[in-house]
């Protein structure tokens, strides 16, 4: 499994998720707090973060985490056929 970021004007590294299943302590550690974080603040004040409704991405210590560092989440029904940004 990978991760990245994208935006109309650019894109992120792309992250390997390697080992093990991706839980919520180490999509903050590693991915909120080691890519989005630095991706977010990159970008400006126009940052919206898209996630999907994963157990990992909708747990309350990650919008914990994501209301102290300021990233605003977009928020998307469950199946929602919108979250292919190709096609939106």
């Amino acid at each position: 499994m990978v991760w990245a970021g994208i935006t109309s004007l650019s894109r992120s590294e792309l992250v390997p998720i390697l080992n093990e299943a991706l839980c919520v302590h180490r999509y903050g550690e590693e991915l909120l707090m080691g890519h989005v974080v630095p991706f977010g603040y990159w970008v400006g004040e126009n940052f919206i973060l898209m996630q999907d409704n994963s157990r990992p991405h909708v747990t309350q210590c990650v919008y914990q985490f994501i209301d102290t560092v300021g990233i605003e989440v977009k928020v998307w029904p469950s199946c929602s056929p919108d979250l292919n940004p190709i096609i939106a």
